[in-house]
């Protein structure tokens, strides 16, 4: 449900009206004209207070999460306990080289930090280079909240015992931009499930969403005892694997005895097709290109749900269309 309004609106020409009524009520016999004299004034003041009450109503809304935006919503979402996620930073893969072979394991530890002079990069996670070789490789996480950079972090900043040179073998991909406004509401929508000590759906949803912004949209449920959460995002790799395990883990979030299991939701595939009968008067042309983006917008469809023929036939009929007839698909597709 959507906040109303905390005055009501009226159009710029029903205020000038209203004013307009105002001053010939004050001043019998004055106003004669729309070309009088004192109509520029009139029509001046009911502009600033139609601008006033649209902005008493906007900051209104503003309070409340459902209709706030930007910098309103994250402090209306501050009183749930949820704040804007700044992105995911990208990373990419590091060859780490020692200066000689040695004859035992060398540990190259995670957090090591990597720089190009400006930026820097950590090492996600310890890199064992085994006795008798002198490399490996290890994922370097970008300390920036980008989708992707071509800058190269090789210059060592943290001094590791016979480590020699940094090697980077790809560009940095993968990351995210900060978080829009509609997937922060979706998260503040399911904070108060993550009170509950019993571990519901929606929690595990929440903490999930929670862990890194690709995530676009998430399903959870229970085979035999295991938590299941199945993840549809932007890229899919063993970082995002990882950043939702440790966001359900047992030490203080999830029921100790909850198993859980993350996978890649499946992309389901299917090509839609349907003859418009296109009302005499329209452009052919116009109206088939409305009718397209109407149903591109299926393809947004969350885990689970279903894509109908009615939802085709609605999503078909934009202005000028008299009649829909889908070809395929011939029933129910279940995403």
């Amino acid at each position: 449900m959507n906040v109303p309004f905390l005055v009501k609106e009226y159009s710029l020409e029903e205020m000038i009206e209203m004013q307009k009524e105002i001053f010939r009520q004050n001043n019998p016999g004055v106003l004669e004209s729309e070309s009088d004299y004192y109509m520029p004034v009139i029509e001046s003041w009911a502009e600033s207070m139609f601008r006033l009450r649209a902005e008493v109503n906007y900051n209104f809304r503003q309070h409340f999460w459902k209709n706030a935006v930007a910098e309103g919503l994250d402090v209306a979402a501050s009183f749930f306990g949820v704040t804007r996620l700044l992105g995911s930073r990208p990373f990419a893969r590091f060859l780490f080289t020692l200066s000689e072979v040695k004859t035992i394991d060398m540990n190259i530890p995670a957090e090591t930090v990597l720089s190009d002079g400006e930026s820097l990069a950590k090492l996600n996670g310890d890199v064992l280079i085994p006795a008798g070789s002198l490399s490996a490789e290890g994922v370097v996480v970008l300390d920036a909240y980008v989708v992707s950079s071509t800058i190269k972090t090789e210059s060592i900043v943290t001094a590791v015992p016979y480590l020699e040179k940094v090697t980077q073998l790809e560009s940095f991909h993968d990351g995210a931009e900060i978080e829009k406004d509609e997937a922060l509401r979706n998260r503040v929508s399911l904070a108060l499930e993550t009170l509950s000590g019993a571990g519901p759906v929606k929690a595990y949803m929440k903490r999930t969403l929670d862990a890194d912004s690709r995530i676009k949209d998430v399903s959870v449920f229970e085979i035999e005892g295991r938590v299941q959460i199945v993840i549809d995002s932007e890229a899919w790799d063993a970082l995002l694997v990882q950043r939702v395990t440790e966001a359900n883990n047992a030490e203080d979030v999830r029921p100790l005895n909850d198993k859980i299991d993350v996978y890649q939701a499946e992309v389901v595939t299917y090509d839609i097709s349907v003859v418009l009968t296109v009302t005499d008067g329209y452009s052919r042309t116009d109206v088939v290109a409305r009718a397209k983006e109407e149903i591109m917008l299926l393809s947004n469809t969350k885990i689970g749900e279903s894509v109908s023929l009615a939802r085709i036939i609605e999503a078909s009929f934009v202005d000028g269309v008299k009649d829909v007839q889908v070809l395929s698909p011939n029933a129910t597709m279940t995403v």
